[in-house]
Formats: structure tokens, sequence, C-alpha cells
């Protein structure tokens, strides 16, 4: 999981981002419509909506894997903190990808429309 959300990461700083970036600017100024490197944003945003569903699915595996991130009542107290560490990194990455899902990537896919 941790490779493919580092992947997943990186594509989304490196090139989706900054490409949203200069949409933005170009709407701004009016100017004309920056190149993208990758075809459209709605092509780079069906990937990252892919990989999300695929970071959800792996989540809800370690969900069932750890009893919903519960430790036993006999488990040392370095392991339970462990499990409440890697709860919150589900609730925060459930956050993140609902944000982008629902607010970020609507918006670029509005703006690259109204430019096109």
């Amino acid at each position: 999981m941790g490779t493919d959300l580092l992947a997943h990461m990186e594509k989304e700083e490196h090139i989706l981002f900054p490409y949203i970036d200069e949409l933005a600017a170009a709407q701004r100024r009016t100017g004309p419509f920056p190149p993208s490197p990758f075809g459209t944003v709605a092509n780079l945003v069906r990937m990252m909506e892919d990989e999300h569903q695929d970071a959800l699915a792996l989540l809800e595996r370690l969900r069932t894997l750890t009893n919903n991130f519960a430790a036993p009542f006999d488990w040392p107290r370095s392991d339970a903190v462990t499990l409440a560490t890697l709860a919150r990194f589900g609730a925060d990455l459930v956050e993140h990808i609902r944000l982008e899902d629902t607010i970020l990537f609507p918006r670029a896919l509005d703006l690259e429309e109204r430019l096109t």
C-alpha cells in the first residue's frame, strides 16, 4: 500500500496539481489554454479515482484483518498505539480521497471544459 500511495501522490503533486494550477492561471488571465502533457484532466482524474478505489479496498482489508483497528486488551501498549495510528491514517486517507473526488476533481474537470 505504501509504495502505491507514494507513486499516486507523486503523480498528483508533480503532474496533476501543477496542471490544475496552470488551468486556473489561464482562466484568470484569459490567456491561451496550456498544453497538457497527458491528454485531458479527465484521463488523469479517471486514473486517480481508480487508484483511490484501490487504496480504499486495501484500507478495508486492513480494517477486516485488525477487527476495525481494535487491539485486544492483552496486547502490548505499543501495538495498540500502532493500531490507533493506523486508524487515524485510514480516516485521514478517506477524507483526503473524499475531498479530491467530490471537490477538487469536479472543479478541475469543469475548469478544463470551460477553457477548451
